[in-house]
């Protein structure tokens, strides 16, 4: 599974990841942008792609995932690269996507991610809860 050289989120994650950032005092910005990654790959639904815009911050595909690569890859492909469901059909795996789709389906699930925790999110506190809340 191969993805693009470069992850944009959007202009609103970018902003959201910045606030996040201040309140909880924490690192560089790809370290929330890995946190909103997993915590939508956590979520039942998958995201919808074409929501999302990738108008703002990018990362470097080696900085966003560090030695963890093949990690964040394969948490990827086992959770995160459904279909929507409908009525009519069940949630599917979507199958042979290129490095263009897999790529929009990363920035997707990190936009989310990112969304919701800073909703969730107000202080380190809040932070400390959800790790435990999620049995991290």
């Amino acid at each position: 599974m191969n993805i693009s050289n470069r992850i944009k989120v959007s202009k609103e994650a970018t902003d959201k990841m910045k606030q996040l950032k201040a309140k909880l005092k924490s690192g560089p910005l790809y370290s929330i942008a890995r946190m909103g990654l997993m915590y939508s790959l956590a979520d039942e639904m998958p995201p919808q792609k074409e929501y999302y815009q990738e108008d703002g911050m990018d990362f470097n595909k080696t900085t966003f995932f560090g030695d963890d690569y093949y990690t964040y890859m394969t948490l990827l492909e086992e959770y995160g690269l459904y279909t929507k469901p409908t009525d009519s059909r069940k949630s599917e795996i979507t199958d042979e996507l290129g490095p263009k789709q897999l790529t929009s389906y990363l920035a997707a699930h990190t936009n989310r991610g990112i969304v919701k925790l800073s909703n969730r999110i107000k202080g380190q506190e809040d932070l400390l809860d959800l790790v435990k809340e999620q049995n991290l």
